[in-house]
């Protein structure tokens, strides 16, 4: 992590302690010490075991057999919007079709016309958001491709309220600014899917950002009460 991107999650982490010390004073401290949970918002989400993001990555850098679930409490650090000098495309047009014997989406990317290879047909698309996002916390920064839900959330955003940004007069420049404001903002829990996978003959893991969710600041800070005991801190 550089030095620009340290202290702005320092000022961050600060900024929620704050509020945390705000709320311990307020009548949080007589409140019983649960666990975080990852549900609420539009119903359950997949459970992943608890960790920060250096936990993720030694994780990753062994040898997976099978797919794993993480839980994390981070912040957007930066969205990928160029690759040696490229401009990235950060979403796609997908085919809202639903799929032959069943009442699946089909969700396939669609080429220039609107034609998808998967339902050979042109018909009802939508776009998705695929972004690659690196995400911070006081441990380390991660980098994971982030699908359209969590996309969403994390970006505060559409992806049709991006193209409009960017076909409009400021272009992708303008989106580009719009994504920075989104940086180091506010936490997030994100569910993490390590999996392990072969790239170009050779075995390495996939990681990808799966959901995310707003933190609820209570129960947050009860979790890190909760840590804080167990450690034998004291406040």
């Amino acid at each position: 992590m550089d030095l620009y991107s340290r202290v702005v999650l320092l000022f961050s982490v600060k900024t929620q302690a704050q509020q945390i010390s705000k709320w311990w004073k307020e009548g949080g401290s007589t409140q019983a010490v649960t666990a975080l949970s990852l549900s609420g918002g539009g119903g359950s989400v997949r459970q992943g075991k608890p960790a920060d993001l250096l936990e993720i990555r030694q994780a990753c850098d062994t040898s997976i057999m099978e797919p794993q679930l993480f839980s994390s409490v981070c912040r957007l650090a930066v969205v990928q919007t160029r690759k040696q000098g490229e401009t990235q495309p950060l979403y796609y047009d997908a085919c809202q079709e639903t799929k032959e014997g069943s009442s699946l989406t089909c969700n396939r990317r669609v080429d220039a016309s609107g034609f998808c290879a998967s339902c050979n047909r042109s018909g009802k698309t939508a776009k998705r958001f695929n972004l690659r996002c690196k995400y911070s916390d006081y441990a380390d920064s991660l980098w994971m491709t982030t699908f359209h839900e969590g996309a969403s959330k994390v970006v505060s955003m559409t992806p049709d309220d991006a193209h409009v940004i960017e076909v409009g007069e400021g272009g992708r420049d303008a989106l580009e600014e719009v994504l920075r404001k989104q940086y180091f903002v506010k936490p997030v829990q994100v569910t993490v899917r390590a999996k392990p996978e072969t790239y170009m003959g050779e075995q390495r893991t996939g990681i990808a950002c799966v959901d995310v969710r707003p933190v609820d600041l209570r129960s947050h800070g009860r979790t890190m009460l909760k840590e804080l005991l167990e450690w034998g801190g004291s406040l």
